[in-house]
């Protein structure tokens, strides 16, 4: 993580990458992990489901509202600080709570908070780049990074010496996230001046922009039932914790090359012809899981299409909702985190609970693959201009 120069405006991408990287480094504790942790709790299924719903549930409410205030106050990076150690302060709760409904109210505040801190981040990143909107992949493989750090060691460690190692990595990766927002710092230019909220409506309501939502939301609906149910999945086929771990890892390997290479080859195809590539092989993706979780080269080939079906997808549409929202960045990436990883994440652990009980892992990643059937047919109908 170097420094950078781009012109003559000094980036920092020390202080902006070091913020993905623990963030996602949390992020590869929590969500591969938590659906064990919670096993080792003697949950069930349906269980697991409604509080893995419930984190997701969070990102519905809280980036919008914490979005809406930093646009009014033009204050980012405050509210990134805020949010980032009210999570760190909450997560602490996981030592001592282990009955079923105090883990879904911590596990509903500590969404609440931890998924508002990002959206403020990215729009101070964005705004941050100002026309170099290229180097943003540069920024954000760092969480690739940090994620893949995260998920195999812990992996690793939980095999070592027990469960518990969950605890000290989710408390550990927190903390440094909260600290190192104070290495950031908030340029004049990023203040707003007001927020127009006839104009937020006015970009919301395009038809193309909805449709953007939509696919978007199928396509997070079938990455819910993945982050819910795949370590889950893995585990009842007999993979061992560092396995699971490994092929957590391969899909970021693969996301992480995606974002340091994907700027110089994003030019080659239109906004569209990315969505069709990357929701045509998420659906190859869930068949693969669905059909052959225990043949290992299979799902090698499934988890390295990580970087279509995440990577691909998210910086294309990051991106394009940074110029649909160009008066209201923290708004906009609220809004894009709130209905997909929101709304989507929360149906996909529902549903995916339900699929679980009724199928096991075969129905339950059948599931994700009708999502995605629906949201690339949804990408057929994207207006070319979109």
């Amino acid at each position: 993580m170097s420094d950078s120069t781009q012109g003559n405006r000094s980036i920092p991408f020390i202080p902006l990458s070091a913020y993905y990287f623990f963030y996602f480094a949390a992020v590869g504790t929590l969500i591969p992990y938590l659906g064990l942790y919670l096993q080792s709790l003697s949950f069930g299924a349906m269980e697991i489901a409604q509080i893995t719903a419930i984190l997701a549930m969070a990102r519905i409410v809280s980036p919008p509202l914490l979005a809406l205030l930093a646009d009014r106050r033009g204050q980012f990076l405050f509210y990134a600080q805020l949010t980032s150690f009210m999570s760190a302060l909450l997560v602490l709760g996981f030592w001592w709570l282990d009955d079923f409904g105090s883990l879904l109210w911590l596990i509903w505040w500590l969404g609440f908070f931890w998924h508002a801190a990002l959206p403020p981040m990215e729009g101070l990143t964005l705004r941050t780049l100002g026309d170099d909107l290229a180097s943003y992949s540069r920024i954000r493989l760092w969480g690739s990074v940090g994620f893949i750090v995260a998920v195999l060691g812990v992996g690793y460690l939980i095999e070592s010496f027990g469960i518990v190692v969950f605890l000290w990595s989710m408390t550990l990766f927190f903390a440094l996230m909260a600290l190192v927002t104070l290495m950031n710092h908030e340029q004049p230019h990023t203040r707003a001046q007001g927020l127009d909220l006839a104009g937020l409506w006015q970009s919301v309501k395009q038809p193309v922009v909805l449709l953007v939502l939509g696919l978007a939301l199928l396509v997070q609906l079938s990455h819910g039932v993945y982050y819910a149910f795949y370590s889950l999945l893995l585990d009842a086929t007999g993979y061992s914790a560092s396995e699971i771990g490994l092929l957590w890892t391969l899909g970021v390997v693969a996301e992480v090359l995606l974002f340091w290479r994907f700027a110089q080859f994003q030019h080659l195809l239109s906004f569209k012809a990315w969505l069709l590539l990357a929701t045509g092989l998420t659906l190859l993706r869930w068949i693969v899981v669905a059909s052959f979780a225990d043949v290992w080269w299979l799902l090698v080939i499934a988890q390295l299409l990580h970087a279509a079906t995440f990577g691909v997808f998210h910086v294309v549409v990051v991106q394009w909702l940074h110029r649909a929202f160009h008066a209201h960045q923290a708004q906009g990436q609220a809004l894009y985190v709130s209905i997909t990883y929101g709304i989507g994440g929360v149906l996909g652990s529902l549903l995916a609970g339900y699929a679980w009980v009724w199928g096991q892992g075969s129905a339950t990643f059948a599931l994700a693959a009708v999502a995605a059937a629906a949201a690339l047919t949804l990408v057929f109908i994207l207006p070319k201009q979109g």
